[in-house]
């Protein structure tokens, strides 16, 4: 019958000094993350509201009214479109006259992209979407806008 070693002493101590190491870095990182949620809520506080996801949304992106559902807005998690209409932001987004959210963008690539945004958000997951094109000139501009929104790799351009 083999019978186990008792474990090093050398290993078992630098074992424990790492150990102490990483668990003081946690910590610290915790304490982080805690400042930065507490901001994080300060900041909604102040610019953003409480919203609903299927409320519709009304803008005017570049002279031309379009009213679109939260939801398609925000599904891309984490991406500054969904930043731009998760309601953090709300009372600090830019209004015309009408109090519609104004976007100065060029309307038909805007289009454009909220159409791509529906679609996406309502086919299977598993289901290949094409790559929206704009086509003629306008195509290099809409995928730099789709770029800029954060939604470009949703939607099957990888990037520029």
């Amino acid at each position: 019958m083999l019978t186990q070693a008792p474990p090093c002493p050398t290993y078992t101590q630098a074992f424990n000094s790492k150990h102490a190491a990483l668990a003081k870095q946690f910590d610290a990182l915790e304490g982080d993350w805690k400042e930065l949620r507490a901001k994080m809520a300060a900041v909604q506080k102040e610019h953003g509201k409480e919203v609903e996801p299927n409320e519709f949304v009304r803008l005017n992106v570049g002279g031309k009214l379009m009213d679109i559902r939260r939801s398609t807005l925000t599904i891309c998690e984490g991406l500054r479109l969904e930043a731009l209409f998760s309601g953090r932001w709300e009372k600090a987004l830019r209004r015309d006259a009408s109090g519609r959210i104004f976007i100065d963008d060029n309307a038909k690539c805007f289009k454009k992209m909220l159409t791509s945004l529906q679609r996406l958000k309502d086919s299977p997951a598993d289901q290949v979407k094409p790559k929206p094109q704009i086509g003629g000139d306008q195509q290099p501009y809409f995928e730099r806008m789709l770029e800029h929104h954060g939604v470009n790799h949703a939607l099957g351009y990888p990037g520029i």
